[in-house]
């Protein structure tokens, strides 16, 4: 099974993936966004800058699950935001046609609790401006 956590960015993913691994440390670890990463160097960008727009990364995402699954059948846990729901059914129902359940959560975070964890937040250490320029984004 994958459980795939969503979420806005700030919305605490990784802090609950974490926490999921630690009780459940045969579990896997899957971050999509990697599969993203991976792509950069090999493929033309999506014209909108967003690795997700890109058929070839919601392909690989699905890849890399099944095989993940059929491999090593242990619990796989997935924190990724994926905003479109058009992107998330491809994706889930890639993954459901290979037989893998995945369980879909979303973790809603007020919007003033939002700011707050996006500005206390440290993405890049020694370098505050490219934090500020992240948080732009």
């Amino acid at each position: 099974m994958i459980c795939w956590i969503n979420g806005s960015f700030g919305a605490g993913k990784t802090t609950l993936a974490e926490e999921l691994r630690r009780r459940c440390p045969d579990a896997l670890m899957f971050d999509p966004e990697e599969v993203g990463f991976m792509l950069r160097g090999m493929v033309s960008p999506a014209p909108s800058g967003d690795f997700q727009d890109l058929p070839v990364w919601r392909l690989l995402v699905v890849e890399t699950g099944r095989v993940l699954a059929q491999q090593h059948g242990q619990l796989i846990i997935a924190p990724m935001t994926v905003v479109d729901p058009g992107y998330a059914r491809e994706i889930f129902g890639g993954l459901a046609t290979y037989g893998i359940p995945v369980r879909h959560f979303f973790l809603k975070v007020p919007a003033a609790r939002l700011r707050e964890r996006i500005t206390g937040q440290v993405i890049h250490p020694g370098d505050p401006q490219r934090d500020a320029e992240v948080r732009r984004l």
